[in-house]
């Protein structure tokens, strides 16, 4: 079964949400062109209120301003802020299109000034039982040593420390459903000073981690949850 539902890369840096619009995708074949082609169609209509006090914008799937620009295509979904930059599928089957579209975006944009970068990994398991009592079981156990190594602390999450990176797994029940255990899995890496004046670095890191991160999150929470899920 697969048990990751969501991919996301974020980057910390500087950018120009006014640069990320579908023209701009489309034009340096970043997307699949079905997603580019498909945003077009959807342009969001401005709308006269009612009462004629103003206007509203309608199905605003794509919003771009000088502060903050939201796309949200079929296949991803993108989230530009001054400070940061956000690519993320629900799609299983796009998990290699967010990790192109970022690569292929910043090897463009390569004199962005990028400082960190996030690879996160989401989703909800469905076990056998309460989730609480499965999650209580699994952290009484004395062998998560087998699983994440010597070198992490429990404190509602889970640390692991590399010489790179630093890998957080957040796993808790659902608020909602008493089957549903909610996990958020992020490998975080800073980049240094000297690296971070361009976009080079958090390129490479993209390239040579996702992959492997997406493995050792489907490794972990088969190592974790994988007896208890339905």
């Amino acid at each position: 079964m697969d048990m990751v539902d969501t991919s996301e890369i974020v980057l910390l840096g500087s950018f120009n949400p006014m640069i990320f619009h579908p023209e701009w995708f489309e034009r340096y074949k970043i997307l699949p062109l079905h997603d580019t082609q498909w945003a077009k169609r959807h342009r969001p209509e401005e709308v006269a209120l009612k009462d004629a006090t103003g206007t509203i914008l309608n199905n605003p799937i794509i919003y771009v301003t000088h502060t903050i620009t939201q796309l949200n295509f079929q296949s991803l979904a993108f989230r530009v802020l001054n400070n940061s930059f956000y690519c993320e599928t629900k799609d299983r089957g796009s998990f290699n299109t967010v990790k192109e579209a970022v690569i292929k975006t910043f090897s463009i944009l390569e004199h962005t000034p990028i400082n960190a970068v996030g690879i996160n990994f989401v989703g909800a398991l469905e076990v056998k039982k309460k989730a609480d009592s499965v999650l209580k079981f699994i952290f009484m156990k004395n062998d998560l040593a087998s699983i994440f190594g010597d070198n992490y602390n429990i404190g509602g999450s889970i640390i692991i420390k590399e010489d790179t990176r630093i890998i957080s797994c957040h796993i808790g029940s659902s608020l909602t459903k008493d089957n549903i255990i909610d996990y958020l899995i992020n490998f975080h890496s800073d980049i240094e000073k000297d690296e971070s004046i361009s976009a080079n670095k958090a390129v490479d890191i993209i390239t040579n981690s996702y992959d492997a991160s997406l493995e050792y999150t489907t490794r972990i929470l088969q190592s974790l949850l994988g007896e208890y899920t339905s």
